[in-house]
C-alpha cells in the first residue's frame, strides 16, 4: 500500500500566467499516481512499425511537461539502454516487438521515479505515466492538467487507428466511500482523479445513454469537464495538494459517476447502502436467537418499542452480555447484535442499543436475509 507524506515540507511549483513562482507548503497529499491510458486498435496489425507512434509519444510527453529526463530505455524494465534525446522514440519504435517496455529516470526496479510503462500488441496500446515521491510534490498544483494535455495529445494522435477504451488517473489510497459503494464498469472507475471518454468507444460498446450523461450532466463543485473532437475530459480534485480535498473529491466522482455511468452495486450492498450480513453455522443459544460459533457472534431478535426503546430488564440483559464478553454459561460473545422487525425500528434502535455495548441492529428483508442499515466503515457524508 502506498502512503501519505505527512507533515513534511515540501517545494511546490505553481503556474502563475506564463510565469513559474515556488512557494513553501506543508504537503499532505497522495504519494503516488498512476495515468492509465488503454488504447484498442481498429485493424490488428505491426501498426507500430512507422515510427510514427514513438514521434508521436516524445512529442505528446514534451507538449505536456511530461518529459522527466528520461535517460533510459528498456524491453521489460530490465535490459535497459541509454538514450539521449526523446527524438530516439522515433527509431525505437520502429523495431518495438509485441512484449512490454519502459522509459525511466533510473535504472533501479523498483524506482519511484517518474515512469512511462509501455505494452505493445497487435490489437492493444497500454501507456501508464506514473509519479511518485519528488518528482510528485513538483508537480502537484498543475499535474492534473498535464496528464489531461498528454492524453488528449495522444488521443489525437492515434485516434484514425485506435479507440481510446480506458483513460484514468488513480492513487492507491483510501477515501470514504459514498454509500452504497459502486463497483467498476467498462472505462467507468470509482475513485479516479481524472476521466477520459472517447464517445466513438462507448458507441461501440453500447453507452450511449451513458455517453449523453457525461456530456451534459451537472458535475459537483470542484470537477471541470472539457468535450472535444469525441473526447470527453473530467477532472474532480482541482489540485493533488491535501489528500483529504482530493479524496472527497473522488468521493464525488464515485456519487456521480454511479449514477450517469449507471454502475452496478458492490457486492453485499443494496440501494439504500444496507450491508448484507452473511453469516453461517447458526445455532439456537437461549437468551440468544441465534449463535453463529465459527465468529463468535451472538444475534438477538428483539421487539422495541415505536421509539426504539427496549424494555428494561432485556437492556439489562443486553449490556450485561456486552460487558462480560460471555453468556452465563461462558459461551464467548466477541460481538452482540441485535434484529429488529423492521428497518426504521432498527435505525431507532440503535440510538439505545449501541451504547450498551451492541455492534450493530439488524433487519430482515422480505426474504428473511439480514440488511446492517448503518455498516462500519469510512463513508462519504458529503
Amino acid at each position: 500500500m502506498l502512503m501519505s507524506i505527512d507533515g513534511e515540507i515540501r517545494l511546490a511549483d505553481r503556474y502563475l500566467g506564463s510565469r513559474r513562482a515556488c512557494y513553501w507548503i506543508k504537503m499532505d497529499g497522495p504519494a503516488h499516481i498512476d495515468l492509465y491510458l488503454n488504447f484498442e486498435l481498429r485493424e490488428p496489425g505491426q501498426w507500430w512499425k512507422d515510427g510514427s507512434v514513438g514521434e508521436l509519444l516524445a512529442q505528446s510527453l514534451h507538449a505536456s511537461d511530461l518529459w522527466f529526463d528520461f535517460r533510459f530505455y528498456g524491453a521489460g524494465a530490465k535490459e535497459w539502454t541509454s538514450i539521449a534525446a526523446s527524438s530516439e522514440l522515433d527509431a525505437l519504435s520502429r523495431v518495438w516487438e509485441s512484449k512490454s517496455y519502459a522509459l525511466q529516470c533510473d535504472t533501479e526496479e523498483y524506482s519511484d521515479a517518474p515512469t512511462v510503462k509501455l505494452t505493445i500488441r497487435e490489437d492493444v496500446f497500454q501507456l501508464t505515466v506514473a509519479l511518485g515521491d519528488a518528482a510528485l510534490d513538483q508537480r502537484r498544483a498543475d499535474l492534473l492538467s498535464s496528464f489531461a494535455g498528454f492524453s488528449e495529445a495522444m488521443f489525437r494522435g492515434l485516434r484514425s487507428r485506435a479507440l481510446l477504451a480506458l483513460g484514468s488517473a488513480q492513487i492507491d489510497e483510501r477515501y470514504p466511500r459514498p454509500r452504497p459503494p459502486h463497483l467498476p464498469k467498462l472505462c467507468f472507475i470509482p475513485g479516479s482523479l481524472l476521466d477520459l471518454y472517447d464517445l466513438e468507444y462507448l458507441a461501440s460498446v453500447d453507452a450511449a445513454a451513458e455517453a449523453s450523461a457525461l456530456v451534459a450532466a451537472s458535475l459537483p463543485p470542484g470537477a471541470s469537464r472539457n468535450v472535444r473532437d469525441g473526447l470527453i475530459s473530467i477532472q474532480w480534485p482541482i489540485d493533488l495538494i491535501d489528500l483529504d480535498t482530493v479524496n472527497a473529491a473522488r468521493a464525488r466522482q464515485e456519487q456521480w459517476l454511479s449514477s450517469s455511468g449507471d454502475l452496478p452495486l458492490e457486492e453485499d450492498y443494496n440501494e439504500l447502502g444496507d450491508r448484507h450480513e452473511r453469516s453461517s453455522n447458526l445455532t439456537p443459544h437461549a437468551p440468544l436467537t441465534f449463535y453463529d460459533e465459527t465468529e463468535q457472534i451472538g444475534y438477538w431478535a428483539v421487539v422495541p418499542d415505536s421509539g426504539g426503546v427496549l424494555d428494561t430488564e432485556t437492556s439489562r440483559t443486553i449490556e450485561a452480555i456486552a460487558k462480560r464478553g460471555a453468556l452465563e454459561d461462558g459461551t464467548v460473545i466477541a460481538q452482540l447484535k441485535l434484529i429488529a422487525p423492521i428497518r426504521k425500528l432498527s435505525l431507532a434502535l440503535r440510538r439505545t442499543a449501541l451504547p450498551l455495548g451492541v455492534s450493530a441492529v439488524l433487519y430482515p428483508d422480505r426474504t428473511g436475509e439480514w440488511w446492517d442499515p448503518e455498516p462500519p466503515g469510512d463513508w462519504f457524508l458529503g
